[in-house]
């Protein structure tokens, strides 16, 4: 609003003094394909079959195969319902050697197997998307409006006050009684 620059200066104060109200953090995306090893304490051999069904679903993709259809068809993973898709996510949420492997692919890369706490993953990069600070232009008008609400409510109290200060109001409660300790 260039009719008021007061406002406008005052609105960029605001926005630069609470940068985390109008920034967004980075996120990373991904699908994947999750055989889980079928104990809790595999041995090599499973390990290494959970493993081939892997290397054999990565040949198939190479092939030409949709990996949302090899995923509905051989994960582990409730995620298989939405393709193996597992959305957007913050680092840190999912585990480190999954996150490792994700962040050495470009997006629509496949890993090859990657081991977790879960089983054997193949995982498949989505977008990620950088951190982001929405800028001043798309939020002035809304820390604006915020402003001019928050003065309203000052001179709608001041007016309150001095109305009260005119007027001589008391509050007329019961005087508590002192009773003495024990009684």
């Amino acid at each position: 609003n260039a009719a008021n620059p007061i406002a406008e200066t005052a609105a960029r104060e605001y926005y630069d003094q609470h940068p985390e109200m109008f920034s967004k953090p980075a996120s990373l995306s991904a699908s994947h394909i999750l055989v889980k090893f079928a104990s809790d304490k595999p041995d090599d051999a499973e390990k290494q079959s959970a493993k081939n069904k892997l290397i054999d679903l990565k040949k198939q993709l190479s092939e030409g195969a949709d990996f949302g259809a090899l995923a509905k068809a051989n994960s582990d993973c409730p995620s298989k319902e939405q393709n193996g898709s597992l959305g957007e996510f913050q680092e840190g949420q999912m585990v480190p050697e999954f996150e490792e492997a994700l962040k050495k692919l470009k997006a629509g890369e496949v890993s090859d197997p990657v081991e977790t706490q879960f089983g054997f993953h193949l995982i498949k990069a989505g977008e990620n998307k950088p951190a982001s600070t929405m800028a001043f232009d798309q939020v002035q008008g809304q820390i604006s409006e915020q402003m001019q609400g928050e003065k309203a409510n000052q001179a709608f109290k001041q007016v309150l006050d001095a109305l009260l200060a005119k007027e001589k109001y008391t509050i007329n409660l019961p005087e508590p009684k002192d009773t003495p300790a024990g009684e």
